[in-house]
């Protein structure tokens, strides 16, 4: 299959350039923005619907539909519009973000009328962010690597962001626990969020009007003429050989074809293998730990404001990391290199829990070692993203670049699951070493 590369195209001015570098960088704050605006309020949602356990059955909710849904989007080819998926995803993200608050609290606290709604808005949300998660990454893997670095820097960018409105709600407006506190927090949480999926929206229209991206986008005239040079090769027209003999020769060549493409998804899953056991490992390995066992487990002294803090140093070295791989180049050889280190970092959890726990070293020491280690986790994590999103558009021909970023973001999602569920182990670990403790 012919590798097609678009023209290499110039932006034209310096404003044209910031502009698209703007767009890159918002893209990746939208594809995690909605869902973390929804986990960062879970003390909101489980002040008013307790009932609901909402730490524990929103984020089963959203994973209910988003496996799946990815997983259909990657194996269909053309099921929806890149353009059409991306702005209907955000839209509805947008209405779900309205509606939620006001939900919740136009009813009496644990109402049978509101818990219905809100887990009918967290489903309808799971499935938006499967096609946001999918479509963006699908979106930036026909782009150059400094773009796709950009739009992997915003996603660490989004976390800040969702981590410095907490802390500001905390400090600023929830200083109680009365309604009203959570009633105002939660109003100016989601207000925001909302007004910077609006500017997202805009983002993407720009980009995908403007010279820059109708080049790059499977959507381009240039890319259309190209594939379409490429299938007519297969034709025959040679006059020295009947008509007969040549719709012969040209239907076996359709015929092996359409074979060919018959198998193109395990071609497809062959071609990314390595790109793709990256970044299920990487997320497997972080979502091991955290966050359920550096805060679930309180690892640290934490308290209300010291849990955000905790979350916001993991977001800011998850960035600088995905930043970072900007003066790298993608390897399959860097990414297991970063991985057989990130494995380590979990059994040095464990042992510096023991030392603290058994055998009684200072804690000033084992907390010291703990922020490392954090910070090493975060770091990797975001550098090994960042990696992995470059790396896989690589591995394939140019109209398979998009399923590529379907493929990644899918595996994504599922090594974070796989990792949850690992992290039930490593939390009965630190527990049975506090237990000998006790004992």
């Amino acid at each position: 299959m012919e590798n097609i590369k678009p023209k290499k195209v110039l932006i034209n001015n310096q404003k044209e350039e910031k502009l698209i570098t703007l767009c890159f960088g918002l893209f990746g704050i939208a594809s995690l923005l909605a869902w973390n605006a929804v986990i960062a309020q879970i003390p909101f949602f489980t002040h008013y619907l307790d009932n609901l356990n909402p730490s524990v059955s929103f984020p089963l909710l959203n994973k209910l539909f988003n496996i799946p849904l990815q997983f259909i989007l990657l194996i269909k080819r053309n099921l929806i519009p890149l353009k059409s998926q991306l702005m209907f995803s955000i839209i509805v993200s947008i209405i779900c973000l309205i509606l939620l608050p006001f939900v919740v609290f136009s009813f009496e606290k644990e109402s049978t009328i509101s818990s219905i709604i809100t887990i009918i808005l967290i489903l309808i949300m799971g499935l938006i962010n499967a096609l946001i998660q999918s479509g963006f990454l699908a979106l930036t893997s026909y782009f150059p690597l400094d773009k796709i670095v950009l739009y992997s820097t915003g996603q660490g960018i989004s976390g800040i962001i969702m981590s410095l409105l907490v802390l500001f709600v905390l400090f600023y407006v929830n200083t109680g626990d009365s309604d009203n506190d959570y009633k105002y927090g939660a109003l100016i949480f989601f207000g925001i969020s909302v007004l910077i999926l609006f500017v997202v929206l805009c983002a993407l229209l720009y980009l995908f009007n403007s010279d820059y991206g109708k080049e790059y986008l499977p959507s381009s005239a240039y890319v259309k003429r190209a594939l379409s040079n490429s299938d007519s090769e297969t034709q025959i027209d040679n006059p020295n050989i009947d008509e007969n003999q040549t719709i012969k020769i040209n239907r076996e060549k359709d015929k092996a074809k359409v074979n060919r493409n018959k198998y193109w998804f395990f071609e497809l899953m062959n071609s990314l293998r390595d790109a793709l056991f990256l970044i299920w490992y990487n997320f497997f390995i972080t979502f091991s730990v955290y966050p359920s066992v550096y805060i679930g487990q309180s690892l640290f002294d934490t308290g209300k404001y010291k849990t955000n803090i905790i979350i916001l140093i993991f977001c800011f070295c998850n960035t600088l990391g995905r930043y970072i791989m900007k003066f790298f180049n993608p390897s399959k050889k860097l990414g297991y290199t970063i991985i057989l280190g990130r494995s380590i970092l979990v059994f040095l959890l464990i042992f510096n829990h023991y030392c603290n726990m058994v055998l009684e070293v200072d804690t000033n020491k084992t907390s010291i070692f703990l922020i490392l280690n954090l910070v090493l986790l975060s770091g990797s994590n975001g550098f090994d993203s960042s990696l992995c999103f470059g790396l896989a558009p690589t591995l394939v021909s140019r109209e398979y670049k998009g399923k590529a970023g379907n493929a990644v973001s899918l595996f994504q999602v599922i090594g974070g699951v796989c990792g949850s569920s690992l992290a039930f182990l490593t939390q009965k670990i630190i527990t049975i070493i506090s237990y000998i403790n006790v004992i």
